[in-house]
C-alpha cells in the first residue's frame, strides 16, 4: 500500500467519510490502491494525484481539474465493494462537485459524489490551495455507498492543491 504525506505536492485528499472508513477497517476490510492513489499517512484520507488542469480557467477560477488513480475498499466477500477511480473536481464559485467513476475504463460511467463548500483558495506563490472544504453525499452519490447514507448527509472534506501561475494575482469571486 503507497503511504504518502499529506502535503504531497498537487492533488486531491479525500476521506470519504469517517464512519465509514472506521467500519471498513473494524470488518478488516481490503483497500486496493492503483494509478497513483495513496493513502496518507493517518490513514484518514486518500490522496490522488493531480492529472491534468487544463480545463481550469484560472482567472475565473473554474473548470475541471482531472485527478488520477483508483482506491478499491472491499469487504464481506464483495458484497461491500467501494470503488473511486479518477475524480474530477468541477469547480464553480463557492461550489465544488465531486464526480469519479466506479470502475476502470474509459466507457465507465462518471457519477456525482459530494458537493463541496469551496472558500476562496489560498495560494504560496505557486500552488493554488482549497483545505478541508465541507462536503455533503450528492444524490448521484448514493449507490456507491449501497444507499447507506443518503443524499445531503455530511462526508468526509476535501482538500485540493494544483499548479498556480506565479504572475497571476488570486482574486475573490
Amino acid at each position: 500500500m503507497s503511504i504518502v504525506e499529506t502535503e504531497q505536492g498537487v492533488g486531491l485528499l479525500w476521506g470519504l467519510r469517517d464512519s465509514f472508513l472506521s467500519y471498513a477497517r473494524r470488518v478488516g476490510a481490503r483497500v486496493e490502491l492503483g494509478g497513483g492513489a495513496g493513502l496518507v499517512a493517518d490513514g484518514d484520507a486518500f490522496y490522488f494525484p493531480l492529472a491534468d488542469q487544463s480545463g481550469f480557467e484560472v482567472t475565473a477560477l473554474s473548470g475541471v481539474l482531472r485527478f488520477d488513480g483508483r482506491v478499491r475498499i472491499l469487504a464481506h466477500h464483495g458484497a461491500l465493494d467501494v470503488r473511486v477511480v479518477a475524480p474530477f473536481l468541477t469547480v464553480s464559485p463557492g461550489l465544488g462537485v465531486l464526480s469519479a467513476r466506479t470502475r476502470s475504463g474509459e466507457g465507465a460511467r462518471r457519477f456525482d459524489l459530494v458537493e463541496a463548500d469551496l472558500p476562496v483558495p489560498t495560494c504560496d506563490g505557486s500552488t493554488l490551495m482549497w483545505s478541508a472544504c465541507e462536503t455533503v453525499l450528492s444524490s448521484g452519490g448514493v449507490g456507491l455507498f449501497q444507499a447507506r447514507y443518503g443524499a445531503g448527509e455530511p462526508f468526509a472534506p476535501i482538500a485540493a492543491r494544483i499548479h498556480w501561475p506565479e504572475s497571476q494575482p488570486v482574486v475573490a469571486g
